[in-house]
């Protein structure tokens, strides 16, 4: 594998681990911060929409007021004057009130009056038995210590959710003494929670409470496009009564969740020029340079001209790499020439070493060979023997062939 294969698995390597792990942390960080964000939105939006149910209570409360402090009903309670009744609690009245139960008690908590009239079907009822008991069950609903005592809120009787409220019967100037209470009741059911839900634009729910619940409001993620917020309104008195459920669009969510698709999609783009760069930069700056420097030393070696050198270009540490084989290019040459200049005065001293070496032999063989010819000597014979090996080994010996044994 060569150098620029290698560099572009390093860079790839590089991002291919860069990009998941951005990826990862981004996600942690803007989806933690979503949910938490969109949790208060949740909340916020539940605020908004038990507000429009306090709401409710709130005007159910000032309309029983009306009704209460009025010389009217102050007189009814004392003569039970049906002219009231037929003027005043007529079925359109609950109609435009949007009340389905109206009781008037005595100040010693007698029922003067009671009416039920069920708005959705136009019929009017006995006040239910179920009503009746937990009022009595509740006396303060009856028994108001103060002109300006007043009752409301939300109460579930018999598994259903009411609201109701509760004043003293005073005159037009809110005064006493107080003849008895006033009680207005509002069914609210799937017709009251569908107006809330028309009103804050959320679809709602309505859950009634059997018992204590841990938490008073929460939130649960029900798929990455809904999540449904719940909260705890208490009855009159003070204990869990009912829990509102609204369903929520995840907006913030998938907002975040687009923006780090973007954010993604832009990283990958960028890697990906990214790379395109850094690899380009370091073809040129470093690949490329090294790729040059390994064909020049090439060149060098395969002619063996070692006069020859590299191009010295930039001052990095590339460059000083050229500098060095240069420098060694040098001390090779240098140490080359020097090697040379030995061989040269070992040819001349070999040629030296030869001449008067070998001259005296031949004068010395030529007189032995001119005695033997007139004169047989076993003696000289062994002596021009031991010339003859004397100038192998000294020729040997010039030549480099001969070894120390």
């Amino acid at each position: 594998m060569n150098l620029r294969s290698k560099t572009l698995i390093v860079i790839a390597v590089s991002f291919l681990t860069f990009i998941p792990t951005i990826y990862f942390f981004s996600e942690k960080i803007l989806i933690t911060g979503a949910e938490k964000l969109e949790k208060e939105e949740a909340y916020n939006e539940m605020e908004r929409i038990t507000g429009i149910l306090y709401d409710e209570i709130y005007s159910l409360d000032e309309t029983n007021y009306d009704w209460a402090a009025w010389d009217d009903t102050y007189e009814f309670i004392k003569n039970h004057n049906k002219d009231y009744i037929e003027s005043n609690l007529v079925n359109s009245t609950f109609k435009a009130l949007d009340i389905n139960v109206i009781l008037y008690f005595n100040s010693t908590g007698d029922l003067v009056y009671g009416k039920t009239f069920d708005i959705q079907n136009e019929s009017v009822a006995e006040v239910p038995q179920e009503i009746l008991n937990y009022i009595r069950e509740h006396p303060f609903l009856i028994y108001h210590k103060s002109t300006d005592s007043n009752v409301s809120g939300i109460a579930v009787i018999n598994g259903k959710a009411v609201l109701l409220a509760s004043r003293p019967i005073l005159t037009s100037n809110d005064e006493g003494p107080i003849r008895g209470a006033l009680i207005m009741i509002r069914y609210f059911n799937e017709r009251q929670l569908e107006e809330i839900s028309k009103l804050s634009m959320v679809p709602l729910h309505l859950h009634i409470l059997s018992g204590e619940i841990e938490k008073e409001k929460f939130v649960k993620i029900l798929d990455k496009n809904c999540l449904a917020v719940f909260k705890v309104l208490k009855d009159i008195n003070g204990k869990p009564a009912i829990m509102i459920e609204a369903r929520l669009k995840r907006d913030i969510y998938r907002h975040e969740e687009s923006i780090i698709n973007y954010f993604i999609f832009s990283l990958i783009f960028i890697a990906i020029l990214t790379l395109f760069i850094t690899f380009l930069l370091i073809e040129k700056t470093v690949t490329s340079r090294i790729v040059k420097l390994n064909k020049e030393l090439n060149k060098i070696a395969e002619s063996g001209d070692i006069t020859k050198r590299i191009k010295e270009e930039g001052g990095d540490e590339i460059g000083e790499l050229q500098k060095s084989i240069n420098s060694m290019l040098d001390s090779i040459q240098k140490s080359r020439r020097k090697i040379e200049e030995l061989l040269e005065k070992e040819k001349k001293m070999k040629a030296m070493v030869a001449h008067y070496f070998f001259n005296p032999i031949a004068i010395a063989k030529g007189y032995l060979q001119l005695y033997l010819e007139s004169n047989k000597n076993e003696e000289v014979e062994r002596a021009l023997k031991a010339i003859d090996r004397i100038e192998r080994v000294v020729k040997d010996i010039i030549n480099g062939k001969w070894e120390i044994q």
